[in-house]
Protein backbone atom coordinates (compact mmCIF):
# COMPACT_ATOMS: atom_id res chain seq x y z
CA UNK A 1 0.00 0.00 0.00
CA UNK A 2 1.50 3.27 -1.16
CA UNK A 3 0.68 6.61 1.55
CA UNK A 4 2.67 8.70 -0.80
CA UNK A 5 0.29 11.96 -1.83
CA UNK A 6 2.02 12.36 -5.33
CA UNK A 7 1.64 15.85 -7.38
CA UNK A 8 -1.05 14.19 -9.37
CA UNK A 9 -3.16 12.79 -6.20
CA UNK A 10 -2.87 17.05 -5.50
CA UNK A 11 -4.02 17.99 -8.66
CA UNK A 12 -7.19 15.67 -8.89
CA UNK A 13 -8.43 17.02 -5.21
CA UNK A 14 -7.80 20.26 -6.76
CA UNK A 15 -9.20 19.76 -9.84
CA UNK A 16 -6.20 21.50 -11.43
CA UNK A 17 -3.47 20.41 -13.72
CA UNK A 18 -0.36 18.47 -12.28
CA UNK A 19 1.70 21.12 -13.03
CA UNK A 20 0.54 23.72 -11.09
CA UNK A 21 1.68 21.51 -8.03
CA UNK A 22 4.42 20.95 -9.37
CA UNK A 23 5.62 24.61 -9.98
CA UNK A 24 3.80 25.42 -6.38
CA UNK A 25 6.21 22.46 -4.56
CA UNK A 26 9.57 23.87 -6.73
CA UNK A 27 8.95 26.83 -5.45
CA UNK A 28 8.28 28.61 -9.14
CA UNK A 29 4.50 29.66 -8.74
CA UNK A 30 4.89 32.90 -8.86
CA UNK A 31 7.29 32.71 -12.22
CA UNK A 32 4.13 30.61 -13.36
CA UNK A 33 1.92 33.44 -12.04
CA UNK A 34 -0.81 30.91 -10.51
CA UNK A 35 -2.44 32.53 -7.97
CA UNK A 36 -1.71 33.21 -4.03
CA UNK A 37 -4.62 31.41 -3.20
CA UNK A 38 -4.59 28.47 -5.50
CA UNK A 39 -0.74 28.38 -3.93
CA UNK A 40 -1.83 28.26 -0.50
CA UNK A 41 -4.45 25.27 -1.42
CA UNK A 42 -1.64 22.67 -2.98
CA UNK A 43 0.38 23.74 -0.16
CA UNK A 44 -2.45 22.84 2.58
CA UNK A 45 -3.67 19.80 0.66
CA UNK A 46 0.17 18.46 0.80
CA UNK A 47 0.84 19.22 3.82
CA UNK A 48 3.80 21.25 2.99
CA UNK A 49 3.58 23.87 5.57
CA UNK A 50 7.78 23.99 6.19
CA UNK A 51 8.37 24.53 2.49
CA UNK A 52 5.65 27.48 2.64
CA UNK A 53 7.51 29.38 6.09
CA UNK A 54 10.98 28.27 4.18
CA UNK A 55 10.03 29.97 1.05
CA UNK A 56 8.93 32.99 2.68
CA UNK A 57 11.72 33.23 5.19
CA UNK A 58 14.52 33.14 1.65
CA UNK A 59 12.45 35.72 0.11
CA UNK A 60 12.82 38.01 3.43
CA UNK A 61 16.91 37.25 2.68
CA UNK A 62 18.92 39.68 1.01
Amino acid sequence: MNNKLTVSDIAAALNISKAAPSLVLNGKAKQAKISKKMEDKVLLKSGDVFFRVHTSIAEMLP
